[in-house]
């Protein structure tokens, strides 16, 4: 009898207990581990659908249940193995010789268990037989603003919102990575360039690290060695950036949120760098913006969503002093040589160009 009211009861307040379903692109965001941005695994999830709404399985707290205490009829009391009111039969005399037995007001006879039953009261809510109480409902410890779900059968309430990425798509930042190109005009005579000439030019490149826009792949590693397998998650311009840096040829100019979903964050950042030809090249860049007022005070690398990658006019070159640069990232891998014959070498061959510019 108990089964049944448990039954009757979960069909109620729907605690029938089914596995959780997913609402169709409804998703949420906990930022865990405080950085301002909800793009390491974990901190993303698809909402579960319950009777309710939408609930965010991320934080879900179990909500509180208000409960008071079931009534009985008069002359009876509350039987919690068998949930009903349970009073003991009168009886009377009747013409001084027949008893008449009878069961109090509100009450039946059950000839099986020999007593008289009634079903328990609320005044209001409805009884739990679980609980031998009258369930009124349940409350959020987070706060009255959040309300509690039926998720599959438990009532739980979550702090962070649902979004409908079908009614609000996500938002995706693209950078400005253009940079200037071998493309202008040569003499046809001389084959020499007739335009601006750029020395050490490099261009802008980014790379996604981990994040719900890659599946959690890190797409700033070419580690994986599998073109095919890194081809699903990322770029054919993602693993040339990787590439580049794994050549230490490139500068990083920063990062920044690449994917952001409305109401919850950003779900996906981007790493971005100036990448050049060569080592040489990046080493040079980095030292030779600090001697020229130009590129003052910082290097002047731009932002990440336009970074300055410009290479030198050759009149720059000219003005840069090589004795002053520290090149022995590039020296260690040199033996025949030494740094002032490298410097030297490196001085001339920029005024052999400077010169071969002049018509």
């Amino acid at each position: 009898m108990k089964m049944i009211r448990l039954l009757v009861m979960a069909v109620a307040f729907g605690l029938l207990l089914v596995e959780p379903s997913y609402a169709v692109n409804f998703v949420c965001g906990e930022d865990t581990n405080g950085n301002g941005a909800v793009s390491d695994p974990g901190e993303t999830a698809s909402c579960a659908s319950t009777p309710e709404g939408p609930l965010c399985p991320l934080g879900a707290t179990p909500c509180s249940a208000s409960r008071t205490a079931a009534t009985c009829p008069p002359d009876g009391s509350l039987n919690t193995v068998s949930d009903r009111c349970e009073a003991p039969r009168r009886f009377h005399l009747h013409r001084r010789f027949l008893i008449h037995w009878h069961c109090p007001s509100n009450y039946t006879y059950d000839s099986a268990g020999g007593v008289c039953t009634a079903t328990p009261s609320c005044a209001t809510g409805m009884y739990d037989p679980a609980e031998d109480q009258c369930l009124q409902g349940y409350s959020c410890p987070l706060g009255p603003q959040y309300a509690c779900m039926n998720n599959a059968g438990t009532y739980q309430c979550s702090s962070n919102a649902c979004v409908d990425l079908d009614a609000a798509p996500p938002q995706t930042v693209t950078p400005n990575l253009t940079s200037y190109q071998n493309n202008g005009q040569a003499d046809p005579n001389t084959g020499l360039c007739q335009g601006p000439v750029f020395i050490f030019n490099g261009k802008g490149s980014e790379c996604r690290p981990p994040g719900a826009g890659t599946s959690f792949f890190n797409c700033c590693s070419n580690g994986s060695g599998d073109f095919l397998v890194f081809k699903k998650h990322c770029t054919d311009a993602e693993w040339s950036t990787n590439a580049a840096r794994d050549a230490e040829s490139c500068h990083y100019v920063g990062d920044y949120c690449k994917t952001e979903w409305p109401l919850v964050g950003c779900v996906q950042k981007a790493e971005v760098y100036c990448c050049f030809n060569s080592k040489l090249g990046r080493m040079i860049q980095e030292q030779g913006r600090g001697q020229l007022q130009k590129f003052a005070p910082d290097g002047q690398w731009g932002t990440t969503d336009s970074p300055n990658c410009v290479g030198f006019a050759p009149e720059e070159m000219q003005m840069l002093d090589f004795s002053r640069m520290d090149l022995s990232e590039y020296f260690a891998n040199i033996s025949s040589k030494s740094q002032s014959q490298i410097n030297q070498g490196m001085e001339n061959k920029v005024n052999e160009f400077y010169q071969n510019l002049r018509p």
